[in-house]
Order: structure tokens, then sequence, then C-alpha cells
């Protein structure tokens, strides 16, 4: 049950960032850039980066 929540969690965050997205003329540097970077998708952008990086040393740390 823990592991169905935290899917349904990080899923309901997800869909606030990706609500929308850029007009079809802009191609897909700018589409990167505003998913990544854009004010309102950085918080986001922020917590998989941290959330990665904190995988990474506990899965580092097991097989040390």
């Amino acid at each position: 049950m823990r592991k169905t929540l935290s899917l349904f969690l990080f899923a309901g965050m997800t869909r606030i960032a990706d609500a929308h997205t850029l007009t079809s003329d802009d191609g897909l540097p700018m589409q990167l850039v505003h998913q990544l970077l854009g004010s309102h998708h950085l918080p986001m952008t922020a917590l998989i980066v941290l959330a990665g990086i904190l995988v990474f040393r506990v899965w580092h740390r097991r097989f040390r």
C-alpha cells in the first residue's frame, strides 16, 4: 500500500506541472527549457533532481 500511495502522490504532483505545453511552433529545445526551467515547473524539477540524488546515495552506500 505504501508504494501505491507514493505513486499516486507523485502522479498527482506531476499533473500540476504538465497541465499545458507550448504551441507546436516552438521547437524541442524551447519545449525542454520551458518544462525544466520554467518558474512554475522549477519546484517539481528540483524535487525530481533531489530524489534522484538521494536514491543514488542510498544505492551507492548499499553496494559499497
